[in-house]
């Protein structure tokens, strides 16, 4: 009998938290791979790698041999679940953004922003710094444009977004974050620093 078999054997038959310990140790890099490949651009990655740790710890609690799925199968299904729900708050919460309004409280759109920006020169280098970006954008992969054009043209929320393309919300989350990395390699830092 190998580390692995024993102390699942007796976690199964005594519940200790040494074995539990063991096992969640022996599985930890489940969690971390699956958060790379589910949320790459996270900034509280600590966070979210704990979110990871705890359901990790309940996929081992809960975990069935006689069901026939092995345990790295039934954690990983777990734990991407539980990412899927982090993203789904997360773009939840981002869409429940608050308008600008000016001091009559009258909703700022852009149109309003481009007339009081102070002066011409401004205005000209925000203009090409659009064109600029657009045309990045109508570089991109097509599941990749039509992700950012629906999204910041056409002014779509994720939710929308998803449904229109059959998609889920966290895929289209992933779409769009891959977006912006290539976009930032893309586009020079001091474009919009002039």
């Amino acid at each position: 009998m190998n580390d692995e078999q024993f102390h699942w054997t007796t976690y199964w038959e005594t519940k200790a938290l040494s074995s539990r310990n063991w096992l969640c140790e022996r599985y930890h890099y489940l969690v971390s791979a699956t958060r790379k490949r589910m949320l790459p651009y996270t900034h509280d990655w600590e966070d979210v790698e704990q979110e990871g740790v705890l359901t990790l710890i309940q996929a081992i609690e809960t975990y069935d041999p006689s069901r026939g799925t092995k345990f790295t199968t039934y954690a990983i299904r777990c734990i991407r679940g539980k990412y899927g729900k982090l993203v789904s708050k997360y773009v939840k919460k981002q869409e429940r953004h608050t308008p600008l309004f000016d001091e009559t409280g009258e909703p700022i759109d852009s149109s309003w922003v481009i007339e009081h920006l102070p002066n011409p020169e401004e205005q000209i280098v925000m203009a090409d710094s659009c064109e600029f970006v657009r045309a990045k954008v109508e570089e991109l992969k097509p599941h990749l444009r039509e992700v950012m054009v629906r999204r910041y043209w056409e002014e779509k929320t994720l939710h929308t977004i998803a449904s229109e393309l059959q998609r889920s919300v966290p895929a289209i989350f992933y779409r769009e974050k891959t977006c912006f990395k290539i976009l930032r390699e893309e586009i020079p830092e001091d474009l919009f620093n002039r």
